[in-house]
């Protein structure tokens, strides 16, 4: 065993231990072999992996053009590492810039690792992330875990005689990462534009807190009960009929969009959840706010913080409130849960409080309720996760009535959701029912979100009649479910009064000083990232994110100006109606 090749398997032991042990583990091949003349090179067939003439030119041209205002904010992929004069020439002119996590490297054949250790010095490796024949899971799971605060790009650069020799591997894991970065980025605008719509409506719903409880007053509530957490997926339409007796049996947690459709069943859920901050998410309940029969029957509203507050008034002391915890996914795998700013800022100086994982769809939410609860058996239908029959929603949901209504004789609802659903990433994957049913990433990712969750296997079932497969969820039919004899499903005490008035007044008077404080500083010359953190902790997100978005500074001073003005307006309401 040579120096080189010892020095070599020392890094990899520090660097990874695993991909050590395959390359202890792999054969030669006589059909990939290691060439010195004239340059090191790795000879397939009557192929070369670099150029025979100048691999450094080459190198060069694979690296070229790289922007390197941006390049602390990218993320690079390399796919294929050959001998490795392109990533070393790359470390070399960037990498003390860049950190070792955003310079990614992934090579397919183990035997090209072992060839180029036993002949070169492959220090450069410990400035990169390097996996090696590693399986799609793994890389999916590691560019997921890529902070969205420090990414700002990505670029793949491919060792074209490497990529060949695994082609479809390598184009595997370049959708795999391109999908992941290109939501990532998607995400950073996304998040932007709606940080300031829930932190307005954390304030807004700061009044309510008079007449909603926790939803710790819950927790355990369903101990030897079955639950049915209803959403709205198109093949509910065809469970309704069965759903109706099985109402009287099984606790009903129902997102809000189903709300409707089971009303107009004469279906009443138990609970209802909702989630979305937007002014749209009323339209699910205008038909309850709107029948006074059903009305005078209102079920139990659960609420996210940053729920519309026109919706929490409506339901005073039959309501009870959570906080939306943000998933984090390591490298791993392994998922760790965090509330957002303003959350903890309530549970520090408001009441400490229980908030549900959220997977970025209220029948997460939902599904995170009824374990919450302690239900001994959950049952899922209306998660179809997919297109079924072309439809994005069950008929008679809001989304459903409103496309109804542009409808015509040469414009039916059938091409209207097809239109819709047109302008989405589609693709096909196989249904319950073995078929083929369209699909879409934002879907799939509440699919895989479910999937990784494990503790799901255990207590939920999915009974939904159609859309995609859950793989990791039981699957049954709610005809058989009604032949089983289900105990008494439990009843829930309205809300006690758990916050004083005066409470929520020194809160609110607290974040108007806040917001006085962060317009000194941007007036007075004294705007830094730090100062604006220390004076409002809560806006950790959006500070982040406007220097993400907006970039230059006086534009994210403007804003963040702007923004203070605005939730002083907010704050004012707020203390108005908690005083009335």
């Amino acid at each position: 065993m040579n120096q080189i090749y010892q020095k070599n398997l020392r890094l990899l032991e520090d660097i990874n231990p695993g991909i050590k042990q395959k390359i202890l583990n792999t054969d030669y091949s006589n059909k990939i072999e290691y060439i010195s003349d004239p340059f090191p090179n790795i000879k397939i067939d009557k192929k070369t992996l670099h150029s025979r003439i100048n691999p450094i030119t080459e190198a060069e041209n694979l690296i070229k053009n790289i922007n390197v205002d941006k390049i602390e904010e990218t993320v690079f992929l390399f796919l294929g590492l050959g001998m490795g004069y392109h990533i070393k020439l790359f470390i070399e002119r960037f990498g003390n810039r860049i950190k070792s996590d955003h310079i990614i490297v992934i090579e397919k054949k183990s035997i090209i690792l072992k060839l180029l250790i036993e002949n070169l010095d492959a220090s450069f490796l410990k400035n990169v992330t390097l996996f090696l024949d590693e399986e799609a899971k793994t890389l999916e799971n590691y560019f997921s875990s890529i902070d969205l605060i420090e990414f700002g790009g990505y670029r793949v650069i491919k060792l074209p005689e490497a990529v060949g020799l695994a082609s479809n591997y390598y184009l595997s894991i370049e959708r795999i990462f391109k999908d992941i970065l290109s939501s990532k980025l998607s995400d950073i605008i996304t998040r932007f534009s709606f940080e300031t719509l829930w932190l307005r409506n954390a304030i807004k719903n700061i009044p309510n807190l008079l007449y909603s409880s926790p939803i710790n007053s819950l927790k355990g509530l369903g101990q030897y009960s079955s639950a049915l957490v209803v959403g709205a997926g198109p093949s509910l339409l065809d469970q309704l009929g069965i759903i109706k007796p099985l109402s009287e049996k099984l606790f009903v947690i129902s997102v809000d969009t189903s709300l409707p459709v089971l009303l107009k069943s004469g279906i009443k859920p138990d609970i209802v959840v909702t989630l979305d901050g937007q002014f749209h998410s009323l339209f699910d309940f205008t038909y309850l706010f709107t029948n006074k029969d059903i009305n005078s029957k209102m079920p139990v509203l659960v609420y996210d913080l940053f729920a519309h507050p026109g919706i929490i008034k409506a339901f005073k002391l039959n309501s009870f409130f959570t906080g939306s915890l943000n998933v984090l996914k390591n490298s791993e795998g392994n998922q760790t849960y965090i509330d957002n700013p303003i959350i903890h800022q309530i549970k520090n100086r408001v009441l400490n409080f229980d908030s549900l994982p959220c997977g970025g769809s209220v029948l997460t939410t939902g599904l995170e309720l009824a374990l919450y609860m302690n239900f001994s058996k959950v049952i899922l239908v209306g998660a179809d996760l997919s297109y079924t029959s072309y439809k994005t929603h069950v008929n008679s949901s809001p989304l459903y009535s409103n496309a109804l209504i542009l409808t015509n004789r040469l414009s039916t609802i059938t091409s209207k959701s097809v239109e819709i659903i047109s302008k989405r990433k589609i693709f096909s994957l196989k249904s319950i029912k073995s078929k083929d049913v369209l699909t879409d990433y934002v879907l799939v990712n509440y699919k895989n979100w479910t999937e990784d969750q494990n503790r799901y296997s255990e207590n939920i079932i999915n009974a939904s009649e159609d859309g995609v497969r859950i793989s990791n969820l039981k699957y049954t039919t709610l005809e058989k479910i009604l032949e089983k004899l289900l105990p008494a499903k439990p009843k829930i005490k309205k809300s006690k009064k758990l916050v004083s008035k005066e409470v929520l007044h020194e809160f609110l008077s607290g974040l108007r000083n806040d917001m006085n404080s962060l317009i000194n500083l941007i007036e007075k010359k004294n705007f830094t990232f730090e100062n604006a953190y220390k004076t409002a902790p809560y806006l950790y997100y959006i500070l982040l994110e406007s220097k993400k978005v907006l970039g230059e500074k006086n534009k994210i001073e403007n804003y963040l100006y702007n923004l203070a003005v605005y939730l002083k307006k907010i704050i004012k309401k707020s203390l108005y109606h908690l005083n009335r």
